[in-house]
């Protein structure tokens, strides 16, 4: 790796606490020759390397993408203050960890927004990047400046910088793992097209003023068992490569209803990994939650339970039983058993978790959220809760313009 560095970098790193963070080399790192590539795309986290490299978001797009032969994706943080000062006294761009080259040499550079105190952290990296702000004053030669992740929730405050944003958090899977956002699905193969088009069709059939609305009469059962006292919802599916569709659902929920005092807690589990624990709580527990369960038909694999020599466990009577139907017999055990245990009980049915399913899954919930944060007389679009915390966080860091409240603050605290 020390190859790839010139003189002033070396002098660079000679000057600064940490200069490891600055190298690249690690186990894992992919070296790519650049001459065979139709894309480079740079990983920028907004933070220390510390802070980054603990970020499993980042470790699975880098595989998906490094696992084709004419993409390169590459990881970028932002620098502490040391090799800060030592980039620009030297006049050093901020570069990928790799091949060393600077950020106005890539296709793409893609920023995460994991939490709102990294914003100037995004701006410094572009200023030692010598790359333009402002999208606008951006020309044809330099890189696609793009954004994803939770705080694109709100994009306002930072779209003038991007090219392109990724609202939301869509999530995917792509074997068994979890990609954030829309362009990780399009990285991953999965097909956008599908996507978009199962969301169209869903948005076509729930935007009918009907009796046979599935995402009214969801939002409507949610508000009536809210009004009979239930103050928990848990979303359960009994498939693991549903988990991140269930916090998808959580945060999809948990931002737009809980305002003004109301709002159903949502909380998620996958069984049957939750059963010996949440399950016990939702049998015999409070008696303030309802479930509903997400009946996936059609797994995206199955496998078949091999016989146990010896029958140690008692278990061979499901030997050569598929394990689709074992899981399916758990849940229709599950939901006989909360049932009886007085939780009311309901049902989603997906067809699979494809492409096509997936997006229409995701409008359904879009369209029930919506209407049930209506329901509640409360705006489903804000976060008014969520700018209180980031103001707090702000006048306690020493924001300029918040110093009265940091005395207020500080006083609480003792």
């Amino acid at each position: 790796m020390f190859e790839r560095l010139d003189e002033k970098l070396k002098a660079a790193l000679a000057a600064v606490q940490k200069p490891g963070r600055y190298t690249g080399g690690e186990p894992g790192c992919v070296y790519k020759e650049k001459e065979k590539l139709d894309l480079r795309f740079a990983f920028c986290f907004p933070d220390t390397y510390e802070v980054g490299m603990s970020f499993l978001g980042m470790k699975i797009l880098y595989e998906i993408l490094n696992k084709r032969d004419n993409i390169w994706c590459e990881r970028v943080f932002m620098p502490w203050v040391d090799m800060k000062e030592q980039m620009q006294q030297r006049d050093i761009p901020l570069y990928a960890l790799e091949s060393k080259d600077p950020l106005g040499m890539f296709d793409v550079v893609g920023f995460t927004l994991q939490y709102e105190l990294s914003y100037t952290n995004i701006l410094a990296m572009l200023d030692l990047a010598h790359i333009p702000f402002y999208a606008k004053d951006r020309g044809e030669d330099a890189p696609f400046i793009v954004a994803g992740g939770p705080c694109v929730c709100n994009a306002e405050p930072l779209a003038d910088f991007f090219d392109l944003m990724m609202l939301g958090e869509g999530e995917a899977e792509y074997q068994g793992r979890v990609m954030p956002g829309r362009e990780a699905m399009a990285a991953a193969g999965i097909d956008i097209d599908e996507l978009m088009k199962g969301a169209a069709d869903a948005m076509e059939r729930f935007s009918v003023l009907s009796p046979d609305n599935d995402a009214y009469k969801y939002a409507a059962i949610r508000n009536i068992l809210y009004r009979k006292g239930k103050v928990v919802e848990t979303l359960a599916a009994f498939e693991p490569d549903f988990t991140m569709m269930n916090e998808w659902y959580k945060q999809l929920f948990g931002e737009s209803e809980g305002k003004d005092q109301k709002g159903l807690m949502p909380t998620s589990c996958i069984f049957s990994t939750d059963l010996h624990s949440m399950g016990q709580f939702l049998q015999d527990g409070s008696r303030t939650m309802f479930e509903t369960y997400v009946d996936i038909k059609n797994t995206r694999e199955d496998f078949y339970i091999e016989p146990l020599e010896g029958n140690f466990d008692g278990l061979n009577f499901l030997a050569d039983q598929n394990m689709s139907v074992v899981n399916r017999k758990a849940m229709e055990g599950t939901i006989l058993a909360h049932n009886d245990g007085g939780v009311p009980i309901g049902v989603i049915e997906v067809d699979s978790l494809d492409a096509y399913n997936v997006g229409y899954l995701i409008y359904f919930f879009w369209k029930a959220c919506a209407v049930s944060g209506y329901l509640l007389s409360v705006n489903p679009f804000d976060q008014p809760g969520v700018e209180s915390y980031k103001k707090n966080m702000f006048a306690l860091l020493g924001k300029p313009g918040y110093e009265d409240r940091k005395a207020e603050l500080e006083a609480k605290l003792g």
